[in-house]
C-alpha cells in the first residue's frame, strides 16, 4: 500500500525536504546529472506498517488512513531503511510520530525566518541510583506518561531530569548523615547534535557533569526543563501569597508570573481565562496578600481566587501556566516540561485535551506527565506520539516496562 505520488510531495514539502530524524536533516533534493532534472533521494516511510505483519503494526488504522499523509514521515535513504530493521524496534511508532511533528515545526519556523532552537531528548539511563535497578533506561516521546504506584521514583525522575537543567533541583539527594545517597544517570540529546550528558553524585556530596565523556564543571548545554513538581503542604496558607504559593510549584520568580499571564490566555488549552491579581486586606487592616484571580472552564463561579478553587481547577490553573512558560522557553532552547502535580485528578475529557495539545507540532518541547495509573485507551495515546512508561518493583529495585499494552 504505497503513497500516491500527491502525498509524497505533501510529506516532502511539510519536512522541508529534509530528514525527519533528530541531529540528521539531511537534504533530500538537489542537482542531477541532467540539467533539467532535480534529484530526490528521500522516501515517505510509513509510520504504521502498511502491511499487517508490517514492523510495527497498524495501530488500528483503517487502509485510507494507513496511506495517508498523517501516516508518513520524511526520511533519508539510509534512515528509510534503518527504521524497518529489526522489526522496528529501535524507532516505534510513538517517537516517528514525535519526529514528524518536531520536524514539521522546525520547517515552519524556518519558513518564517523565525531562529528555531530545535532539540529532542531521546532517552534517560539510570546507570546508579537509590531507587532503579542498575542500568535502567527509558525514551521519550513527544510526550511521555511515567506510570506507577507510590514510592516507585516517578517524582525521582523529574527530580534529576530537572538537576539537567537547574542544580537546586537535586537537593533531596544530596547526601547526608541519614542518606548516602548516590546518582550516576544520563541523557541522550540531540541540540541538535548528538550530546551524551552525564550527573553524578558522590558521598562526599560532590555534584560532577560529563559532556560526550568530557568533565565539566557545570552542565554547559542549553536544557530548560519547566517543573511543576508535585502539591507539599509543608506551610499553612494563612497569610501567605497566592504568588508565592504558585512560584513554589513552578519554580518561577514572582515577577515572571504575571508575564506569563497573556500567553495562557493567546495560546493555551482554554482552561483558564481573564488571570489577574488583586489585593486582599489582611485581619489587622494593615497588611495585604496578593491573591490571583481566574476565570476556570467547567468552574461553578467565575472570578474565584486560586486558594478557593476545587483542586482540579487549580491543576488547571498550574497546567497552563506551565504550558506556557515551556511553550515560550522552546523558542530559544532545548525544553522538557515535568508534570509531577495533580495530573492524576484530571478527568478523562481533561486529561485528552492536556495530552492532544501537548502533542501538537505547534509545541517545540516535550514533556513528561505523572500519573499512578494508566489512562483509558492507551493505543490512542500512543498513536498520539506518548510514550508510556509503567514503573514496577523488580528483586533490584525499580523497572521499567515501556509501552505496555
Amino acid at each position: 500500500m504505497n503513497f500516491s505520488a500527491h502525498t509524497k510531495r505533501i510529506v516532502a514539502g511539510r519536512a522541508g525536504y529534509r530528514c525527519s530524524i533528530p541531529g540528521c536533516g539531511r537534504v533530500t533534493i538537489g542537482p542531477d546529472s541532467a540539467q533539467d532534472k532535480c534529484a530526490l533521494t528521500g522516501k515517505a516511510s510509513h509510520i504504521f506498517s502498511a502491511s499487517k505483519g508490517g514492523p510495527r503494526g497498524r495501530g488500528g488504522l483503517t487502509s485510507e488512513e494507513i496511506k495517508s499523509a498523517n501516516n508518513a514521515i520524511w526520511l533519508c535513504a539510509d534512515h528509510a531503511d534503518l527504521v524497518d530493521k529489526n522489526r522496528g524496534a529501535r524507532y516505534p511508532s510513538a517517537l516517528l510520530v514525535s519526529y514528524k511533528g518536531l520536524q514539521e515545526a522546525k520547517t515552519a519556523r524556518e519558513q518564517r525566518g523565525v531562529f528555531a532552537p530545535i532539540g529532542w531528548f531521546q532517552q534517560m539511563t539510570v546507570n546508579v541510583s537509590p531507587l532503579f535497578e542498575p542500568k535502567t533506561t527509558l525514551q521519550f516521546g513527544k510526550v511521555t506518561l511515567i506510570i506507577g504506584g507510590n514510592c516507585l521514583g516517578k517524582s525521582a525522575l523529574c527530580d534529576w531530569l530537572a538537576g539537567f537543567g537547574d542544580p537546586d533541583a537535586l537537593w533531596r539527594w544530596l547526601p547526608n548523615r541519614h542518606n548516602q545517597c548516590e546518582l550516576d544517570i544520563e541523557v541522550l540529546c540531540h541540540t541538535p547534535e548528538k550530546q551524551t550528558v552525564r550527573l553524578a553524585i558522590t558521598r562526599a556530596r560532590l555534584l560532577t557533569f560529563c559532556v560526550n565523556e568530557r568533565e565539566c564543571p557545570i552542565q554547559p548545554l542549553p536544557l530548560h526543563f519547566v517543573f511543576l513538581s508535585e502539591e507539599r503542604h509543608s506551610k499553612s496558607l494563612a497569610g501567605v501569597d497566592d504568588i508565592e504559593l504558585i512560584c513554589a510549584r513552578l519554580n518561577i520568580d514572582p515577577v515572571t508570573l504575571p508575564n506569563l499571564f497573556p500567553f495562557v490566555e493567546s495560546d493555551g488549552i482554554g482552561w483558564v481565562s481573564n488571570l489577574r491579581f488583586i489585593e486582599e486586606k489582611n485581619e489587622d487592616e494593615k497588611t495585604s496578600i496578593q491573591l490571583l484571580v481566574a476565570d476556570v472552564r467547567g468552574g461553578w463561579r467565575p472570578g474565584r481566587c486560586f486558594r478557593m478553587l476545587e483542586h482540579h481547577e487549580r491543576t488547571r490553573v498550574l497546567a497552563e501556566l506551565a504550558i506556557a512558560l515551556a511553550r515560550f522557553s522552546a523558542q530559544f532552547t532545548p525544553t522538557m516540561l515535568l508534570l509531577d502535580g495533580g495530573m492524576s485528578g484530571l478527568d478523562s475529557k481533561a486529561f485528552n485535551e492536556l495530552a492532544t495539545h501537548l502533542s501538537s507540532a505547534h509545541h517545540l518541547f516535550q514533556t513528561v506527565i505523572v500519573l499512578p495509573n494508566p489512562p483509558k485507551d492507551l493505543v490512542k495515546f500512543r498513536w498520539a506520539g506518548c510514550e508510556i512508561v509503567r514503573l514496577t518493583k523488580g528483586s533490584c529495585g525499580t523497572t521499567v516496562n515501556q509501552n505496555p499494552l
